[in-house]
């Protein structure tokens, strides 16, 4: 009886690692997981004069919730943004960063 036991047990790992190779090892697999930019590619632009934090950090590469935070916190101080270019006002946002996310950013 014991030794039926094992060999079910060996069987059954031996199915499950088959099983994990085939799913990992899938074509489809990669078309699931996007990349950052696909992300951003598939998003409508994020609005900076509208968005709130969580969205900006949630859709822009680069700017967490304390960098999105002070966008927010810029534009409400300031009014709304005339330009793309002034987001290198806000503290932490350098011409590169803006750069990285111009294609999806908006007014």
């Amino acid at each position: 009886m014991k030794c039926l036991r094992t060999s079910t047990m060996k069987k059954l790992i031996a199915v499950t690692i088959a099983s994990a190779a085939l799913w990992l090892s899938s074509p489809t697999l990669s078309n699931d997981i996007d990349t950052s930019s696909d992300y951003q590619q598939q998003l409508p632009a994020v609005n900076i004069n509208h968005a709130d934090a969580e969205t900006i950090a949630d859709r822009l590469s680069g700017i967490g919730l304390v960098k999105a935070q002070a966008i927010v916190d810029y534009r409400q101080q300031h009014g709304p943004f005339r330009s793309l270019e002034e987001l290198t006002m806000v503290t932490g946002i350098g011409e590169a960063l803006l750069d990285k996310n111009r294609a999806y950013l908006s007014l």
